[in-house]
C-alpha cells in the first residue's frame, strides 16, 4: 500500500470534517486515559496517603510482631487491588471498549462521508452491544496474556487484531469469534506494513509533545485515527 497516498487521503477526509474528528478523538483519548489514570491514582493513594505517614512506623512494628495482623493487612491490600482491578476491567469492557469501537465506526464512516455524524459513536452500543463487548474483551485478554509472556508476541497479536473494531462496525451480523478470525486472516502479510505505518507518526507525536498536547488534540490524534480507518477499510474491502 502506498503510505504517502494513504495518509494524504486520510488527511483530506479528516480536514473535511475537522471539528467532529477532533471531538471524537478527544473523547476517545480522554476516556482511555481517564480509566488508566484513575486506576493508578486509586492504587497509589491507597498505598502512600500522606495523612497516615506518621503511623507507618508503628504499623510496620505491629506487623513484624504479629503474624495475624500481617495476614490481615496483606489481605486488605491485595483485596483492595483486586477490587479496583475488577472495577476498572468492567468499566473498560462494558463502556470504554464500545466507545472506542464507536470512534472507529465514526472514522470508518468519515472515509466515505464528509458529513459523518458523531452519533456513529453509539455504534458500539447498538445493534450488537453484547457481541461488541465480547469481541473486544477477548481481543484485549488475548493480547494482554501474550504481552505478559513476551512483548513481541503481544505486539504481533495486537497487529493481527487491528481490524477487529472496524469489522464489528461494518458488519452487524458477524460473531465475536468470527471477527477475531477474520482480522487475523486479513492481516496476514500486512502486520509489518501496519507496524511501519504506526512508526511513521513518531515525528507527529513528538510535535504533539512539544506543543504541550495541543498539537495532539487539534491535529495529530485525529490524523492518526483517520489514517488507521482508511488503512483498515482498504484491507477489509480488499
Amino acid at each position: 500500500m502506498d503510505r504517502k497516498e494513504l495518509k494524504a487521503t486520510a488527511k483530506a477526509a479528516f480536514k473535511a470534517n475537522y471539528w467532529k474528528c477532533v471531538l471524537v478523538s478527544f473523547i476517545m483519548s480522554l476516556l482511555v486515559g481517564g480509566t488508566v489514570s484513575s486506576s493508578a491514582n486509586t492504587t497509589t493513594n491507597a498505598a502512600v496517603d500522606g495523612t497516615g505517614s506518621s503511623n507507618v512506623k508503628e504499623l510496620i512494628d505491629l506487623i513484624k510482631n504479629n503474624k495475624e495482623v500481617a495476614i490481615a493487612v496483606a489481605s486488605i491490600i491485595f483485596g483492595t487491588i483486586a477490587v479496583v482491578s475488577l472495577i476498572v476491567t468492567l468499566i473498560d469492557a462494558f463502556l470504554i471498549n464500545p466507545l472506542k469501537m464507536g470512534g472507529s465506526a465514526f472514522y470508518l464512516k468519515n472515509t466515505d462521508d464528509s458529513d459523518a455524524k458523531i452519533d456513529e459513536m453509539a455504534r458500539g452500543f447498538k445493534p450488537a452491544y453484547k457481541r461488541n463487548v465480547l469481541a473486544l474483551f477477548l481481543k484485549d485478554l488475548i493480547v494482554g496474556l501474550l504481552s505478559l509472556l513476551l512483548i513481541v508476541p503481544g505486539v504481533i497479536k495486537s497487529l493481527s487484531y487491528k481490524l477487529v473494531p472496524y469489522i464489528l462496525a461494518s458488519d452487524d451480523e458477524i460473531s465475536a469469534n468470527d471477527a477475531l478470525k477474520k482480522s487475523t486472516e486479513l492481516m496476514k502479510g500486512h502486520k509489518w506494513e501496519a507496524f511501519v505505518l504506526g512508526l511513521s507518526f513518531i515525528p507527529w507525536i513528538l510535535f504533539g509533545i512539544v506543543t504541550l498536547g495541543f498539537g495532539m488534540l487539534l491535529y495529530v490524534e485525529p490524523y492518526m485515527d483517520a489514517t488507521n480507518a482508511e488503512y483498515c477499510k482498504r484491507i477489509i474491502n480488499g
